[in-house]
């Protein structure tokens, strides 16, 4: 993310929250902080786009924008009044609504356009090889869908209908697949006929519509929204997101979910639809059906690859949304499945650090422990190094 568009998300949450909120709360939207009084602001000022959209970054980063745009007096603090207490609340100055009127136009736009990616492109590294080919599949498949119901009632054929996507050989192939094996015998050979293109249509249709019903209301939502099924119950994503309050990595965290769904038993046998792209995606992937690939990767495995892409642990957690001590936790499974280096995962000083506190507690305890260190020091940390160095393990 470039500086003018952190510049207008910074800008443009000050103006919303003029004179009524401080420094700390814009660091802890912009960082899509949970807490209550937090989420319950983000709706009063009608924040939602702008909640957690600088997760990947430092917070001083943050502070450093917020820093910046004081010194060029666009921002300001002034202290206001209520009761006995007085409170240091930010300020947006008129040439701060200059420059924010010259951003909207551009970079406002570009926070739209930037939200809808993340329903529309493919982020998330939590999704395998095998769910980004169903992920592809699908939007292939509701695209197909679409242009059938438009032509239905002209004589087409099956192959017209996909030349028209302009997808190559292999994605045909598949899509090929999927409708004669969906499709009734007796109506294969018809796709001539408005008759067989309708009837096979509406069967498709009418369960993906019962799959919609049988998903929670969120991710029916998110679903459609991706595939873009502009039924009657179709919203945006940034309407998806106000209306829910959901974040960026909120609306990540729902595609996996219900990608996930699609390998899930209960589903493919209820779904004939589903039982049939799961066969075509195992035939496209030459997989063992014994013993199928994941849709979704293992959480420890998504920061493996994180980590061997050169991400630090904090940014690896940043990059997932999770906490530093849940990635360290990962790192107790990882560090003897790979044979890494404690070393290259913690510094040895560190290390040190945390053996000689353990030594002086008679590691009891992490809490034991972690009281005889510094405040930058993580329980993850102290847990990672106690389970591989003392073969410690948790009472």
């Amino acid at each position: 993310m470039d500086a003018k568009l952190r510049y207008y998300a910074v800008l443009k949450t000050v103006e919303q929250i003029h004179g009524k909120r401080g420094k700390t709360f814009v660091l802890k939207l912009l960082k899509g902080s949970r807490e209550y009084n937090v989420e319950k602001s983000i709706r009063e000022f009608d924040l939602v786009p702008l909640w957690g959209l600088l997760y990947r970054l430092d917070k001083e980063e943050v502070e450093a924008t917020l820093t910046e745009l004081a010194s060029n007096e666009l921002i300001y603090v002034e202290e206001i009044s209520s009761g006995a207490y007085k409170f240091p609340f930010l300020h947006i100055s008129e040439e701060g609504r200059k420059d924010l009127t010259k951003l909207e136009e551009t970079e406002g736009k570009q926070i739209q356009s930037y939200l809808e990616q993340a329903c529309f492109e493919q982020k998330s590294p939590e999704i395998s090889k095998k769910g980004i080919l169903l992920d592809q599949f699908l939007d292939q498949l509701f695209y197909l869908l679409k242009l059938w119901q438009d032509r239905s009632t002209k004589e087409a054929e099956l192959d017209e209908l996909i030349g028209l996507m302009e997808v190559s050989s292999l994605e045909t192939e598949m899509l090929e697949k999927f409708i004669y094996r969906f499709t009734p015998e007796k109506l294969r050979d018809q796709f001539r006929s408005s008759y067989a293109l309708s009837i096979v249509n509406y069967q498709l249709t009418k369960q993906v519509r019962q799959l919609l019903s049988t998903l929670p209301e969120q991710e029916a939502n998110v679903f459609r929204c991706r595939y873009q099924i502009k039924d009657i119950m179709y919203k945006s994503l940034i309407d998806i997101m106000k209306h829910y309050g959901l974040m960026e990595r909120d609306v990540l965290f729902t595609i996996k979910r219900y990608i996930a769904r699609f390998g899930n038993r209960v589903y493919i046998d209820r779904f004939p639809f589903i039982a049939t792209i799961m066969d075509i995606l195992s035939e496209s992937l030459n997989e063992d059906t014994e013993h199928p690939l994941a849709l979704v990767k293992d959480t420890t495995e998504v920061s493996y690859d994180l980590y061997q892409d050169g991400l630090s642990i904090p940014e690896i957690a940043r990059e997932r949304g999770l906490a530093i001590g849940t990635i360290f936790t990962h790192f107790t499974k990882l560090v003897p499945q790979y044979k890494l280096e404690l070393e290259d995962i913690i510094p040895n000083d560190r290390i040190a650090s945390i053996l000689q506190a353990a030594d002086t507690t008679g590691g009891v305890s992490l809490k034991a422990i972690h009281e005889q260190l510094s405040s930058d020091y993580n329980y993850g940390e102290i847990k990672l190094v106690m389970e591989l160095e003392r073969g410690w393990k948790p009472a």
